[in-house]
């Protein structure tokens, strides 16, 4: 959901939860399709669509949150490298 790795991104699995447990904005309702079907409808626009109306914004928090996570990484490995470099017998201590 949201593009998410359930098993890569278990710390940020919430903004999924969030999401699906959003609720839906004024003019939005959820309805079940004859098939059993979930999908939403914008009483203003008339518009049914099967995608939570605030799935796009929270996939942009997923992303941002990812792409955070992921500079963090990197930023903590390079502090790695460099420790280990100057624990090294050549290098500065």
């Amino acid at each position: 959901y949201l593009g998410m790795d359930p098993q890569k991104d278990v710390g940020l699995l919430w903004i999924a939860e969030e999401c699906l447990n959003a609720e839906l904005p004024p003019q939005w309702s959820e309805h079940t399709s004859s098939r059993g079907d979930v999908y939403f409808y914008n009483s203003e626009t008339d518009e049914s669509t099967v995608d939570h109306p605030l799935e796009g914004q929270y996939r942009q928090m997923y992303m941002a949150e990812k792409r955070k996570q992921l500079e963090e990484e990197q930023e903590q490995e390079h502090q790695r490298e460099i420790d280990e470099l100057r624990q090294s017998p050549g290098g500065r201590s």
